[in-house]
C-alpha cells in the first residue's frame, strides 16, 4: 500500500520493475525463448507511476484521520485493539475515496463499518 511506503515509493517502484525485468531476463534464458516482455513491464510501471501523479497521491502517508483512536474508542465504546486499528485504516480509505466528504458521513461510514467488524472480527477475552 501507497501509504506504508511512504516517500520511498518511487525507489520501491524501480525495484519491482528491476526485480521483474531481471526475471524475464531469466525466464527468457531458461526456456531459450528470445520473446521479451520488457517493453510490457516498463509501459506497465510507467502507467502505475502516472496514475499515482494523475491522482495526486503524492503525500498521502500524510494523511492523518478525521478521529483518532481515542475518540472512536470513546463514542463506540471499544477497547484498543485490532478493531479500532482497522477502523483508522478503512476511515483513511474512506477520507481518500471521498475527498469532499462531510466528518459526518466519514463517522456514518465507521458506525456502520463498527457494527459489521463487531460481528466479524473475535474479541479476545
Amino acid at each position: 500500500e501507497l501509504r506504508f511506503v511512504g516517500p520511498m515509493w518511487k525507489y520501491a517502484l524501480d525495484l519491482a520493475q528491476a526485480d521483474d525485468l531481471v526475471r524475464d531476463a531469466q525466464e527468457r534464458q531458461l526456456s531459450r525463448d528470445s520473446t521479451s516482455k520488457e517493453e510490457q513491464i516498463r509501459t506497465m510501471y510507467a502507467w502505475f507511476e502516472d496514475q499515482i501523479n494523475s491522482l495526486q497521491l503524492e503525500g498521502v502517508w500524510d494523511i492523518k484521520p478525521i478521529f483518532d483512536g481515542n475518540e472512536l474508542c470513546k463514542a463506540l465504546r471499544l477497547r484498543p485493539g485490532r478493531q479500532v486499528g482497522q477502523l483508522l485504516h478503512e476511515q483513511v480509505e474512506w477520507m481518500l475515496q471521498n475527498p469532499q466528504g462531510s466528518p459526518e458521513q466519514c463517522w456514518d461510514y465507521l458506525a456502520l463499518r463498527n457494527t459489521y467488524l463487531t460481528e466479524t472480527i473475535p474479541t479476545c477475552a
